[in-house]
């Protein structure tokens, strides 16, 4: 999974290091976020979306997602923009 996050970004004149205090991160993780080198967590992915006022469907490349995230020890199937909304869904629940 690919996130359009340079882009965005960019689009919006902000850079990395006022956004990861935006999302209440570090640094040097939004760093590697943004450039592709680490997979943010999928409550990660909420507050970016959140941060950027945005859905999450809209952080992605393509609409081709897929993969697998692994939430308190098991493993979900990731097939699509909804399959992750609804994870998501289901840990807001659990808070």
């Amino acid at each position: 999974m690919e996130l359009r996050l340079k882009e965005i970004l960019k689009k919006r004149g902000k850079s990395i290091s006022s956004f990861a205090d935006d999302v209440g991160i570090a640094q040097a993780n939004m760093s590697n976020i943004v450039n592709g080198k680490t997979m943010p967590s999928l409550d990660t992915i909420n507050r970016i979306a959140e941060s950027l006022n945005i859905p999450i469907a809209d952080l992605f490349k393509s609409r081709d997602v897929f993969g697998f995230i692994k939430y308190r020890g098991e493993v979900y199937e990731i097939n699509s923009i909804a399959d992750i909304e609804n994870l998501l869904e289901k840990i807001k629940e659990e808070k």
